[in-house]
């Protein structure tokens, strides 16, 4: 059991009667409706008109999705466990303001099975605006929590139990190379601070403007809200000047999110509103299904490609792999190459991307990426995820072919993968397959 095995059982039934690709597809679809729902929904409960609630989810998740610090988003051009967590606990939100607790904590707790952290987070923050709410209210703190922490305690004692966590040199090389973007506000954009500043300024003021079409019970809930998403902005700055690595560990500026949600509804507040025919809005709301449809499964928007699956580089080697290669091969491959093993069908012998959370798998990690792409992780400066997976491609291909065959020998690999040949020729390696700007090569028989 690890941080994904809930969201991996999910597409794991409709895959089998679907196929893994239809599953991914309409699994987003869903995702994304939800998402687009709730945010017309929620901004409905703050008193926007029709209008402004329609072009909430347009802002949210189309012109403003990572408005946001530490590169989190609500949504994303893929399926991931993140999006599909923020599907079901944006509906908690929604429940939190219609004055079911219980619903909502269900919610949170469900969404504890797909993205544990999302959920923590957002179940903090609705608990905080819950308390901040008024006295009476603060009843509904009780059943919130209960319903949240009953279903998400199993899916944390399963974690601690399979030893998921990862130790202070595998945070490090999650932090410091893998995902700076994700932890260490230094490695933030200038961008994404003004971002979010102005972000906050106008939609608080919107908030504020529009306070009378509230109740102030609702308005209180809204402040508490915003509170204590800010608060946990607070305490991730504070971690990192602190250099508390447990707290940062926790990705405390996902609550830049929940704030964007919020904001975001609170600007459409200020679109007036529009009277239109029931048809209009019907045939809008057609519209938006139809490109939800449309757009994860190639569609384009006036000739840009928009979310649109692409065969992944080196495709035709992967096709290779999964026709001609004994299903037990392993495949070394350059490390920013991702998608090889879904495409191929084959283990690959480490990428980039595929980052695992145990302290174990992390150093396993380090050990193969420093063992393909020699140099490059052993004193790395905190710098861009793409200058970080650009230079190890470089290390990665720098490497002779008996160097590649050591290689393959120390690992348990069959084939190395390279986008040019190997400079020299060596009688240790075989090429077995090449196409354009596509060389395998594989270790000869003993």
């Amino acid at each position: 059991f690890n941080v994904r095995s809930g969201f991996v059982a999910i597409l794991e039934g409709p895959a089998h009667l679907l196929g893994p690709e239809a599953t991914v597809h309409v699994l987003w679809v869903v995702c994304a409706l939800a998402l687009a729902s709730a945010a017309f929904v929620l901004a409905r409960e703050l008193g926007a008109a029709p209008a402004g609630a329609f072009a909430a989810p347009v802002v949210m998740l189309a012109l403003l999705p990572r408005w946001t610090l530490g590169g989190n988003a609500a949504w994303s051009s893929m399926l991931v466990p993140s999006m599909m967590a923020w599907a079901v606990c944006l509906w908690a939100v929604v429940l939190l303001f219609r004055r079911k607790p219980l619903a909502a904590g269900a919610l949170v707790g469900l969404a504890a099975w797909i993205q544990i952290l999302v959920a923590a987070q957002v179940g903090a923050v609705c608990l905080a605006a819950v308390l901040w709410r008024d006295r009476f209210s603060r009843l509904d703190a009780l059943p919130f929590a209960a319903a949240a922490l009953l279903p998400a305690v199993p899916a944390g004692l399963l974690l601690w139990q399979a030893g998921t966590g990862i130790s202070a040199e595998g945070f490090r090389l999650l932090s410091e190379v893998r995902a700076p973007h994700h932890y260490l506000p230094e490695a933030f954009p200038l961008r994404d601070y003004l971002q979010v500043a102005g972000l906050a300024a106008v939609g608080i003021w919107a908030l504020k403007r529009t306070r009378l079409r509230r109740s102030a019970g609702t308005n209180r809930l809204v402040a508490g809200y915003l509170f204590a998403a800010g608060l946990g902005l607070l305490l991730g700055g504070v971690a990192w000047l602190a250099g508390a690595d447990a707290v940062l560990s926790l990705q405390p500026f996902k609550s830049s999110v929940a704030a964007q949600v919020m904001l975001t509804a609170g600007l459409a507040l200020i679109v007036p509103d529009v009277r239109l025919p029931s048809f209009v809005w019907a045939m809008a709301s057609v519209a938006t299904v139809g490109l939800s449809i449309w757009v994860p499964t190639g569609g384009r928007i006036m000739e840009r490609p928009a979310f649109r699956l692409q065969a992944p580089h080196l495709a035709d080697t992967a096709a290779w792999a999964r026709t001609e290669s004994p299903q037990g091969a392993v495949f070394a491959v350059p490390p920013s190459l991702t998608g090889f093993r879904a495409t191929s069908e084959r283990s690959v012998l480490v990428d980039f991307k595929a980052f695992p959370f145990t302290a174990q798998g992390a150093r396993d990690w380090a050990d193969r990426l420093e063992a393909v792409a020699p140099g490059v992780l052993r004193g790395r400066r905190i710098g861009p995820v793409g200058a970080t997976m650009a230079a190890l491609d470089s290390a990665y291909h720098a490497g002779s072919a008996r160097y590649a065959d050591g290689i393959l020998a120390t690992f348990g690999a069959t084939h190395w993968v390279r986008t040019e040949p190997f400079p020299e020729p060596d009688s240790l390696l075989r090429l077995v397959y090449q196409a354009d700007g596509q060389w395998v090569y594989s270790r000869r028989a003993p």
